[in-house]
C-alpha cells in the first residue's frame, strides 16, 4: 500500500493552491499595481474557478501517465477503466516539475 496518497480530488485542490501562491509571488515581485482597500490592505483578484479548471487536464493527464488503472468493467463492445491516482504526497513535491516538462511536451 502506498503510504499517504493524494486522492484526485486533493491533488487538484494542492495544484490550484501552488497556482495561486505563485501568482501572490509574482504580485509581489513586479511591484504590485493593483487595488487597496480603504485601510491599505492590497487585493489581489484571483478566479479560484478559472484556474481550477484549466488545472483538471493537467491533473487528469497526471492520473493517466501515473496512476494505476484499477476496476476494469466490460460494458457493451467497450471497456470502461476507474483510474486512481498512485502517487504520494513525496512525489507531489519531488517530481512535479517533471510531470510539467513531460505535460508541456506532449501538449
Amino acid at each position: 500500500a502506498i503510504k499517504n496518497p493524494l486522492s484526485i480530488q486533493n491533488f487538484i485542490l494542492i495544484l490550484t493552491l501552488t497556482v495561486i501562491l505563485q501568482k501572490i509571488h509574482n504580485y509581489n515581485d513586479n511591484g504590485y499595481n493593483g487595488k487597496s482597500t480603504k485601510d491599505g490592505a492590497r487585493v489581489i483578484e484571483v478566479d479560484v474557478t478559472e484556474i481550477s479548471e484549466s488545472i483538471q487536464h493537467f491533473a487528469i493527464w497526471c492520473v493517466r501517465s501515473f496512476g494505476q488503472n484499477t476496476n476494469r468493467r466490460q460494458y457493451t463492445n467497450a471497456i470502461k477503466y476507474k483510474d486512481r491516482l498512485n502517487i504520494t504526497c513525496d512525489d507531489y513535491s519531488t517530481k512535479l516539475s517533471e510531470w510539467i516538462d513531460d505535460y508541456i511536451e506532449e501538449y
